[in-house]
């Protein structure tokens, strides 16, 4: 009788790389019948049946895919019901995933409790604070960090994020003021089922009037005059929605790559 050779299982870093790709350069949600998106979620069952934390993990980051902030969050919560978040892994999968969707203020809340100088992944876990504007939050944990001689990754940009930090400083404007704008974006974005592309925004500090402006830039995928629309609505969205308007921060789309 000849012997049985199993399927190798996919694992969980393999379905996450594959939808980092995907999210890297696809500008709108996938259709739940895409062709790509089935077969994600086809392995995402089988590591069910193996590994129902990972399972579960895992369809949630492939449901990012076709914008599904529901499904997302089911099954966030039904890993965490199933296993001891110890390492912050699963919260960490959540902040990263929320801001995927849009959900700024919701990712930093998650982050707050992920980025922890102790834990092994914190040089991994910082490129996030950028991302969604918390740059009081980065220096608190980094601060901790130095002090217990953890480092940060080569490429780490410390220098322009310490300026970044100085510069919101400069006309108060807190983790939370950014990341309620940035939510402003989100929602735009979310409202046309986009992605931003390029993993996170464009970051500058601009000079301003007298100040330092830290401006983000997410680069979307649509014409001219549509990118020129979505900034007409983030404006008007803005002065409708945001009680306490940051005037050291700016956000916006664009059409063009860096």
């Amino acid at each position: 009788m000849a012997p049985v050779h199993s399927q190798p299982q996919t694992t969980i870093n393999q379905i996450g790389a594959r939808v980092r790709d995907i999210l890297g350069d696809t500008p709108h949600y996938l259709s739940r019948d895409d062709f790509v998106l089935r077969r994600i979620l086809r392995d995402c069952d089988g590591l069910m049946m193996a590994d129902p934390v990972q399972g579960h993990l895992a369809t949630a980051m492939a449901l990012q895919l076709c914008g599904d902030e529901q499904g997302v969050r089911h099954h966030f919560t039904s890993a965490k019901q199933l296993t001891p978040d110890s390492d912050g892994q699963i919260t960490h999968l959540w902040a990263q995933a929320s801001a995927n969707l849009g959900l700024f203020s919701e990712s930093h809340r998650a982050l707050a409790d992920s980025l922890k100088a102790e834990s092994g992944f914190f040089p991994y876990r910082t490129g996030l604070a950028i991302t969604v504007g918390a740059f009081h939050l980065l220096f608190d944990r980094l601060n901790k960090a130095v002090r217990m001689n953890v480092p940060v990754l080569d490429n780490f940009p410390l220098e322009k994020a310490r300026q970044t930090l100085s510069a919101l400083d400069s006309e108060p404007a807190s983790d939370e003021d950014v990341a309620a704008m940035l939510d402003v974006a989100g929602g735009v974005m979310r409202d046309r089922k986009m992605f931003y592309l390029d993993h996170g925004p464009r970051w500058d500090i601009l000079p301003e009037a007298g100040i330092h402006l830290v401006h983000f830039a997410f680069r979307v995928q649509g014409s001219p005059a549509e990118v020129a629309d979505m900034n007409v609505e983030l404006a008007t969205r803005t002065a409708e929605r945001v009680d306490r308007i940051a005037l050291s921060f700016h956000v916006s789309f664009t059409g063009q790559r860096a």
